[in-house]
């Protein structure tokens, strides 16, 4: 862990939880957001429901203009014809560029017909930088980099082959 404050690339402390789907899996995860003393605002089908551990509640209506507002957006809602394509290249669009999209179904709710490839494309493109996604099951992965240049040989002999990378011509 790093001591200094200043030293470390960030803390939740402070930010911005937008949680889609304010209900047990939301409603916990606004629970453990708050132990780590982050804002947060809940969107439900009902804002009378109650607001359990989120600072706030919405209706699904407002979630465009709340979309700015936070660091983190988490998808925890079921799929319905309301939720269904809920965050579209315009709501990533309304994003913060540093925002990060947790999604729990990614095939029922951000893309239900699109696969995960274009689903991150787009995903990129509205943040223009590109950023890890992961979904419930703790899949996901940072955009492809290029591979680094293979060092050169040290000595004339390829470590990885074992052999001299060229021999002296007789």
């Amino acid at each position: 862990m790093i001591g200094d404050l200043a030293e470390r690339e960030d803390e939740l402390g402070g930010k911005t939880l937008l949680i889609v789907g304010l209900g047990q899996i939301g409603g916990r995860l606004a629970q453990l957001a708050k132990a780590f003393d982050m804002r947060v605002i809940g969107i439900r089908r009902d804002p009378r429901a109650g607001a359990g551990h989120a600072d706030a509640v919405h209706a699904m209506s407002e979630l465009n203009a709340l979309l700015p507002q936070a660091d983190f957006d988490a998808l925890t809602c079921p799929l319905t014809v309301e939720t269904e394509k809920v965050i579209d290249a315009e709501a990533l669009g309304r994003m913060k560029p540093s925002a990060y999209l947790l999604n729990a179904d990614p095939q029922a709710v951000a893309a239900a017909d699109q696969n995960l490839a274009e689903m991150a494309h787009r995903l990129e493109a509205a943040l223009r930088k590109p950023k890890m996604v992961a979904d419930a099951r703790g899949e996901g992965r940072a955009p492809p980099q290029a591979a680094p240049p293979a060092p050169a040989p040290e000595n004339g002999v390829d470590a990885a082959a074992g052999e001299a990378a060229s021999k002296p011509p007789r």
